[in-house]
């Protein structure tokens, strides 16, 4: 029986002194130079793990990330730092485990970044609590500014908390980290939906790293049916179940249908295993080769029973009496690439009928364009419009994470909100 336990185990240090004995020491260390978004000095702190330095390695980590115990957790690291390793091109093709060993240091460090002990008088609001939120806040106090982050969720941690499951990212880790982050500094404001009008009366700037706050639906017969979950508010239920003791969480039977193939999809066909369902499926409508979920989520819900139909779109949710009986798929067929660069998927006119007693629609998400409106702020479709990536179009409202870049990693979020926080002090500091 599966559980919320998570799935995976810190090194031991006999483990760890394995993994780093194996690195080379690169002259060029294509880790950092081509693998990681965050541009981690990754030989620099395996070299001090050589060393048996613990701490010096700690420091390393800390001088690159904002968030290195939950991304040592939920980085897709086979694209990144552990793909990009030198040993690939090697016959035994065996690269570093990097972010094992990261995590290995934030799970044995002794010390702790201490906070700067003069603050200046400026102060920037961070709406939303997320991986680029919390990143813009520390980095601000790391140097100086005051810093408040301001979330409508009772909990802290934006997609972290709700989002990703106890058994890959536990609450405690991201909490904990958290804590760090308050120790530092931050301070946080919950439960609050922040006006930014209000907020620029009183702060220098504001960043906004809100995330994106609506799952996109199916727009399709039966989609209302009882038995039928978006997959943030499925994600969101058991999260706060599973993780704070709140709630009712979610508990299925029978047969699971999951639609789409990205991370999201994942989490909810690993989670929809662990919540009572006796089967599940994922419905994709191209192949395996186009899912844009990380390989090492596929393998593991494969591993752990998800059957996967490829190659199927839901064109219909099957009711009876208001409640989900089935799913109604056309057959498809790859065509020619798309912008993405992936196969189009083409219907033949086929169709086919699968019984099942739930849906989990897990298709992508999109900007809360009631919130991004009433920024003020230039807009495209809801998503903040910005030509760096940070800069909008009001010079004291900066942004970053998924709200610009649309939806991406955790990684990514946390640099964008460090640019940010740097962006914020080059401008106040003129």
């Amino acid at each position: 029986m599966l559980d919320f336990k998570e799935v995976t185990n810190t090194y031991t240090k006999d483990e760890a002194q394995v993994e780093i004995n194996r690195c080379l020491n690169c002259k060029v260390p294509f880790c950092k130079k081509n693998g990681c978004p965050a541009g981690l000095r990754i030989n620099e702190f395996i070299e001090c793990l050589k060393n048996d330095n613990i701490n010096g390695a700690y420091e390393i980590l800390m001088d690159g990330t904002n968030l290195s115990p939950i991304c040592s957790r939920v980085c897709d690291h086979r694209k990144q730092c552990i793909g990009a390793c030198v040993r690939n091109r090697m016959k035994t093709a065996d690269p570093i485990h990097v972010g094992p060993l990261e995590r290995y240091v934030m799970d044995n460090k002794t010390i702790e970044l201490k906070p700067v002990k003069e603050f200046t008088n400026y102060k920037v609001a961070v709406i939303g609590s997320g991986p680029s939120g919390i990143s813009c806040a520390l980095e601000l106090v790391k140097n100086g500014i005051h810093a408040t982050v301001y979330e409508r969720e009772m909990h802290l941690g934006g997609v972290m908390s709700y989002g990703i499951p106890e058994y890959r990212l536990p609450k405690k880790i991201l909490n904990d980290h958290i804590d760090f982050t308050k120790r530092m500094g931050v301070e946080y404001i919950t439960g609050v939906e922040a006006n930014p009008t209000e907020l620029l009366k009183e702060y220098d700037m504001v960043f906004v790293g809100c995330g994106l706050g609506k799952y996109k639906s199916l727009r399709i017969p039966g989609e209302d049916a009882k038995g039928v979950y978006g997959a943030g508010d499925f994600l969101k239920a058991v999260n706060y179940k599973q993780s704070y003791g709140e709630g009712e969480g979610v508990t299925l039977s029978g047969i699971t249908y999951v639609v789409g193939a990205g991370n999201v999809a994942m989490d909810c066909c690993r989670t929809s295993q662990r919540v009572g369902s006796s089967k599940t499926v994922v419905v994709y409508r191209r192949s395996l080769e186009e899912a844009p979920a990380s390989k090492d989520e596929l393998d593991d819900a494969m591993k752990e029973g998800v059957e996967f139909n490829f190659l199927h779109n839901p064109v219909e949710v099957l009711t009876k009496d208001g409640k989900v009986v089935g799913l109604k798929c056309e057959v498809m067929a790859l065509g020619e690439p798309d912008e993405s660069g992936r196969r189009s998927p083409v219907g033949t006119g086929n169709y086919e009928e699968y019984p099942c007693d739930n849906v989990i629609v897990a298709i992508g998400q999109s900007p809360d364009k009631k919130f991004t409106e009433s920024l003020g702020i230039d807009l495209n479709s809801g998503y903040i419009v910005s030509e760096d990536g940070i800069t909008t179009s009001n010079p004291r409202i900066l942004a970053g994470g998924d709200i610009v870049r649309g939806a991406d990693t955790v990684v990514r979020s946390m640099v964008d909100g460090k640019k940010a926080a740097h962006k914020i002090l080059e401008i106040l500091n003129k």
